[in-house]
């Protein structure tokens, strides 16, 4: 295997029939990995060029087992799948190709079984052993978070996948007013947890950084830089303001009605009130995705980064009843991100360490550098969390593109902007 950054080699790629295994290594064309957090599987396109007929002579069929194994240079990596179909067939006098749409053995397993069960004790242990029942010897855990509520259920007759789903919308997480999330990631391993406390865990760890364009020097140390190389980025369509009033995002209202007293309770969330973002409020201070240093003073033209939409502040907690699950303040405050907002998709060189769950540091210059000073864009860069994540598997190389979002804003002081652009500061 050629040692160079994004490199890889496939050790096998296996399908089985029976209790027999055929490698069908030779005639893969690519394999690309698409994970995402709102997704409970991950999916696996395995596109194959077939000159020796092996789809009708094997044959291949939905539900056989296939494994592939690919060798980075430190480590070799393992996905233990189910073939759900065979798509996108064409043929010609001497080749066939075609894909083969891959899939977790949870989520198979999942379209033919179900639970009528009940259940009681804290949530989080009832879907762990779920989880448990129902998953493959190959399938493991990530992270599993404890929840802080326990209730009693019973599941009238859903599919383990379905059931787990909602019961990460049931759970309450420890430290933020928010609901879990239930995914699996591009390397097959499981979470149940919700996504605000990756901030803690990745608080006090050395995050991976990117940059965009790196400087070649030696070998040795260029393959190292070119690792953490971002080779292009896209940014999604920002700030839908109207979209994001229509959808609830910004402003909204909850009702609950007790037919039995005859009356409704209402709350209501407006950040445009709460949280008031273009008056330069230094109360709000505590960063969730970005990395900031608040110890820089404004009136210095310092930039300060990533300051909190903060979350929690969308309801007063004496506007809750805590008797009312409707109207509980953590299940609307579940994890949801804006993708009209500070999303950003970057491609970097496939590696086998990054993948969504992840928060991790990126770097970009300034299109229009000043001639003294930062050249970062203190406003682009910045910590971000992984959402999603496409690894392609090529002939050549591997390369990942990754969905980047973050729940904050950089703001500039106004010193720091009229200097920037040659006015008079106010």
């Amino acid at each position: 295997m050629s040692d160079y950054a994004g490199s890889y080699k496939f050790k096998k790629v296996s399908i089985s029939k029976n209790t027999n295994n055929s490698d069908i290594s030779g005639i893969i064309s690519e394999i690309n990995v698409f994970a995402y957090v709102d997704q409970p599987s991950v999916t696996v396109m395995v596109t194959c060029r077939d000159s020796q007929n092996f789809l009708n002579d094997f044959p291949i069929k939905g539900g056989q087992e296939i494994e592939i194994e690919v060798e980075f240079s430190d480590e070799v990596r393992t996905w233990n799948l189910v073939v759900a179909s065979i798509e996108d067939i064409k043929t010609n006098l001497n080749t066939s190709l075609y894909n083969l749409r891959c899939v977790s053995h949870l989520l198979f397993k999942s379209h033919h079984s179900t639970i009528s069960q009940s259940f009681n004790g804290k949530v989080s242990d009832i879907a762990e052993s779920i989880f448990n029942n129902y998953k493959n010897d190959n399938e493991n855990i990530r992270a599993w978070e404890e929840s802080i509520n326990s209730s009693t259920y019973i599941i009238p007759g859903w599919s383990p996948i379905q059931t787990l789903l909602w019961l990460s919308s049931k759970s309450r997480a420890k430290n933020t007013d928010t609901r879990f999330k239930f995914f699996q990631d591009s390397f097959l391993n499981y979470n149940f947890l919700p996504l605000e406390s990756l901030n803690e865990k990745y608080l006090n760890e050395n995050i991976q950084t990117f940059h965009y364009h790196v400087s070649k020097t030696d070998n040795i140390l260029r393959k190292k830089r070119e690792m953490n190389e971002i080779l292009s980025y896209s940014l999604n369509d920002t700030y839908n303001i109207l979209d994001s009033f229509s959808n609830g995002y910004i402003t909204g209202e909850l009702f609950e009605y007790n037919t039995t007293s005859k009356n409704s309770n209402s709350i209501n969330h407006n950040y445009l009130n709460d949280f008031k973002l273009f008056k330069n409020e230094t109360s709000n201070k505590k960063a969730l995705w970005s990395q900031s240093d608040f110890s820089n003073n404004i009136a210095t033209g310092a930039i300060e980064n990533g300051l909190e939409i903060e979350q929690v502040s969308r309801f007063r907690d004496d506007d809750l009843n805590d008797n009312s699950e409707v109207l509980d303040k953590s299940n609307v405050l579940r994890s949801y991100y804006n993708t009209s907002n500070n999303m950003i998709t970057i491609t970097i060189r496939g590696n086998n360490v990054t993948d969504i769950g992840q928060i991790v540091n990126l770097e970009f210059p300034k299109i229009k550098p000043l001639e003294k000073g930062n050249l970062k864009d203190d406003h682009l860069s910045g910590r971000y969390l992984i959402i999603g994540k496409r690894q392609q598997f090529s002939k050549n190389d591997s390369v990942s593109d990754l969905d980047c979002v973050r729940d904050s804003n950089s703001i500039f002081s106004s010193h720091a902007v009229n200097e920037e652009l040659g006015g008079e500061e106010v």
